[in-house]
């Protein structure tokens, strides 16, 4: 059940954090996700952040599924 609440959440973090990506390469659909002045030093830590979800969450997930069926 925990694992499957941590899950969801990563998935809809995930999301959001592609979209945020997206706008901040330029497509003018999702404009409205660019919060701060549109610069490379943005787009630099965006792509980062979305790639760090990417790398830790499988860990993460497997690892509390692990401890929760002990």
């Amino acid at each position: 059940m925990i694992t499957s609440f941590y899950a969801s959440f990563i998935s809809i973090w995930l999301i959001i954090l592609s979209i945020r990506v997206i706008a901040l390469r330029g497509n003018p659909i999702f404009k409205f996700f660019k919060f701060e002045k549109d610069d490379e030093n943005s787009t630099e830590r965006a792509i980062r952040g979305h790639s760090n979800l990417i790398e830790y969450s499988p860990i993460f997930l497997i690892l509390l599924y692990l401890s929760r069926n002990k």
